[in-house]
């Protein structure tokens, strides 16, 4: 057999050299030796083309029974291969927040917001198994008991479902002359926009534009406010979610998006007016075409709620004001690929306060991004 710490250093040399297959065929044998996360990363890699065969190695692993493993199995169903919510996915869910395992806990409580004691039944489980995790989503805001709870798979997943039908129920609302801008009013629970806040603010660094010339990354007095690129190898199953209804709000393929950016502004940022479509000469650009070409939509999802600080239409006198849990969409482009005037939009400045957001760019065709989150 093969020593494991010689097949990690191989597939190092592999991503290092380019020779990608390779460096994941290497991950494979060193995740059927035991190692969890050389298997989640072979797992996933396969899972964008193929999800059933990704969770059979992964059921083939001697340690597939693994909470971590069983748990990213129920993700590669939800996401790659079933695209909702199954009841057997749920109850594996269940099952493992029952012992402890605090990532099934929060999928948990994201889904059953709708239901109050419920949620503080769940609450209190995550405050019993994982007090840390418990502290940073949610303190000072509740001082909850400490309570390891018997969980009702049945009663769980009656919540779940009716939360999955009001989330494909929902109905977007056209706030102008131009009939794709659109928003959804409490699209996101106060959970779910404080969860992604305390989950990746750590991340925060200044904000970048691309250069009109080469298409590089830059900072510039245009957009003052801090970012955090929430990239394919930090995104979790929440993150993922907000995708799906970020896709459904937009009309777009969920596959076409760019990574979420979760977004700060204080102390006077802003972000200037500007289009997000790229000009002509940034698409003549390899990397922007190979990256997924035009940006066709933009999806913002607001997180806390303020008075200032409004996304502004200059063109047609329009402002939407951040709302918790509100989500704004317009496309950026017409039907010919053509940019839309009325698309040119600003964030105003933030004079007192924060305001956190997240945004979402769509793109023509798939992005590297949505085809490893989302399957190909």
């Amino acid at each position: 057999m093969v020593n494991l710490q010689h097949l990690l250093t191989q597939a190092d040399a592999c991503f290092q050299s380019g020779r990608t297959d390779e460096a994941y065929s290497f991950l494979k044998d060193a995740g059927q030796q035991g190692h969890i996360y050389a298997a989640l990363d072979f797992a996933y890699f396969t899972a964008k083309d193929n999800s059933d065969s990704a969770i059979s190695y992964l059921n083939s692993l001697s340690n597939s029974d693994n909470s971590t493993v069983v748990y990213h199995k129920c993700l590669i169903h939800r996401f790659y291969r079933e695209r909702a919510m199954s009841q057997t996915t749920i109850q594996q869910l269940v099952m493992l927040a029952q012992k402890g395992h605090a990532e099934s806990s929060i999928v948990l409580l994201s889904w059953c917001v709708d239901d109050a004691s419920l949620f503080s039944l769940l609450q209190s489980h995550l405050a019993f198994y994982s007090p840390n995790i418990h502290k940073q989503l949610f303190q000072p805001l509740t001082d909850t008991e400490a309570k390891d709870y018997v969980l009702d798979i049945e009663l769980i997943t009656k919540v779940i479902q009716r939360r999955e039908q009001k989330v494909l129920a929902g109905v977007s609302k056209s706030i102008s002359d131009d009939k794709d801008i659109k928003v959804l009013e409490d699209a996101l629970s106060p959970f779910e926009c404080n969860y992604m806040i305390a989950r990746y603010h750590s991340l925060l660094e200044p904000s970048l534009v691309l250069n009109p010339i080469d298409g590089r990354p830059m900072q510039d007095t245009v957009r003052t406010s801090e970012v955090a690129v929430i990239s394919s190898n930090v995104v979790d199953w929440i993150c993922r979610d907000i995708d799906l209804k970020m896709s459904l709000l937009s009309g777009s393929k969920v596959n076409h998006g760019e990574p979420l950016n979760l977004l700060c502004y204080q102390n006077g940022q802003q972000y200037k007016p500007h289009f997000d479509a790229f000009s002509e000469e940034q698409l003549k650009q390899k990397s922007i075409q190979e990256e997924g070409g035009q940006r066709t939509h933009t999806i913002i999802a607001y997180l806390n709620t303020l008075h200032e600080g409004s996304t502004s239409f200059p063109k047609l006198k329009l402002e939407v004001v951040p709302e918790q849990g509100k989500l704004l969409t317009f496309t950026n482009v017409d039907n010919n690929n053509k940019l839309k005037q009325t698309s040119y939009h600003c964030g105003n400045p933030v004079v007192s306060g924060k305001k956190w957001i997240l945004t979402k760019w769509v793109r023509s065709n798939q992005t590297e991004y949505g085809t490893l989150v989302h399957g190909g």
